[in-house]
Formats: C-alpha cells, structure tokens, sequence
C-alpha cells in the first residue's frame, strides 16, 4: 500500500474515515471490496444491515449504480 499522507491527515479523530481513504484501501488490497466477501459475512451489504437491524436503524439497499444509501420507507 502506499502512502498517502493527504489522505492521512482528512481522518477526523473519531474513527471515521472519508471515502477517498478507505477506496484506496481498497485500491491498494488492504481491504476487500464489499463485492469480494460471501454474502452475510464481516465487510457485506448483510452483515451490516444485520448490525443496523440490532440498533433499530434503517436498512442500507444498494442502487443499480452500486451506490449505497438508507431504504426509503414504502
């Protein structure tokens, strides 16, 4: 992986990390693509719906883009 010191320095302190960081975590084979997990296992769109139905929150749905975002209630 390489480096990036920009990247670094966007963390916020509070454990959260921006898009730019993680991808290239990602990019780099640090972590795999949410694709690159079996379905329900730690990284996939199941696991964390599962963890978000335990804390009462709303379900994550993925569009035909491959964006995630919170399900709109029907």
């Amino acid at each position: 992986m390489t480096f990036d010191p920009e990247l670094e320095a966007e963390r916020d302190g509070l454990s959260h990390y921006p898009v730019a960081f993680l991808q290239n975590l990602i990019d780099n084979g640090v972590v795999p693509a949410r694709r690159d997990v079996a379905p329900g296992a730690k990284g996939s769109l199941e696991y964390a719906n599962r963890l978000r139905a335990e804390r009462g929150e709303p379900q994550l749905v993925e569009t035909e883009d491959g964006r995630i975002g919170v399900a709109t209630p029907a």
